[in-house]
């Protein structure tokens, strides 16, 4: 053990004692610079792979970093875009009744909602039943009934609610009706799901009443279901039969039933989310 520690401590003198030799020789003599250029010249390839490894592997880290970024900036300015649609959804209708409001009552409307967003996991649908998942529940405060909305008008409501998740009835379903009325005349009605995500019939309206093609439908806020005044059809057929004295009316749905990926909750301006949270579980 002794001895080969010996051989390696006579190699490294040697070795540098060599180094030491040949600089020394060569500061003088110049004699090894075009060994050092040969050298240089075979060795700068490999040099060169490496230098531009590193600044290719700086370039991946740095791009990565650069497009996570974008990308976290990118959802948060579509989440805004959402709920700034859905203000703008009610702010329509109000500018639309201002002047014949004002005439009545003298005054402004003014409600204000809190939206939550949501992601939509599962969409539900057959020839009777249409229905979405959404990835929001009783811990973040969702309630039976809650009004769900995308960026142009009202999806559906909450129909069941779990810890984690809730699966919301959207106003094409069969059975679902919501109270609505003519954004141009105020005339009300009753709007009823028929399974398709095209068609939503309008009931009750007499067959001497005025209505026409291309009207706007909005929720009419009676009952207390429905936020007043949210998009919900427009309409897009008109029949009238002499035996009966209702007309047959098809509207086509405001929101977009099939494609929407994120939704919006609204919660009452007195309804903080997180503080219903805090109520549920502290009822358990």
């Amino acid at each position: 053990m002794f001895i080969a520690d010996s051989k390696v401590k006579t190699k490294m003198f040697f070795l540098v004692l060599l180094s030491i030799v040949s600089m020394s020789f060569n500061h003088r003599t110049h004699y090894l610079d075009d060994l050092y250029a040969a050298l240089s010249t075979i060795f700068s390839p490999f040099q060169y792979v490496t230098n531009s490894s590193i600044d290719l592997t700086n370039f991946i880290i740095e791009s990565t970093y650069s497009n996570n970024k974008m990308r976290s900036i990118n959802n948060k300015l579509h989440q805004k875009n959402l709920k700034y649609a859905a203000s703008l959804q009610q702010y329509n209708n109000l500018l639309y009744e201002n002047s014949r409001l004002r005439k009545l009552l003298n005054t402004t409307t003014n409600i204000k909602y809190i939206t939550l967003v949501a992601d939509v996991i599962k969409s539900e649908q057959d020839p009777y039943r249409r229905q979405i998942i959404i990835n929001r529940g009783k811990n973040d405060g969702i309630f039976l009934g809650q009004t769900v909305i995308d960026e142009y008008g009202i999806l559906g409501q909450v129909s069941q609610v779990n810890f984690f998740t809730s699966r919301v009835v959207l106003i094409s379903d069969l059975s679902h009706l919501i109270p609505v009325k003519i954004v141009r005349n105020g005339l009300r009605s009753i709007a009823k799901g028929t399974g398709s995500s095209k068609i939503i019939e309008l009931l009750y309206i007499q067959n001497d009443s005025d209505v026409k093609v291309g009207d706007l439908l909005v929720a009419s806020g009676l009952g207390g279901k429905f936020p007043k005044g949210y998009p919900i059809a427009k309409i897009i057929s008109i029949k009238k039969k002499a035996s009966d004295p209702f007309y047959k009316i098809k509207s086509l749905p405001i929101a977009q039933l099939d494609k929407s990926q994120e939704v919006l909750l609204i919660f009452k301006s007195n309804e903080d989310p997180k503080q219903k949270t805090i109520t549920q579980r502290t009822k358990k």
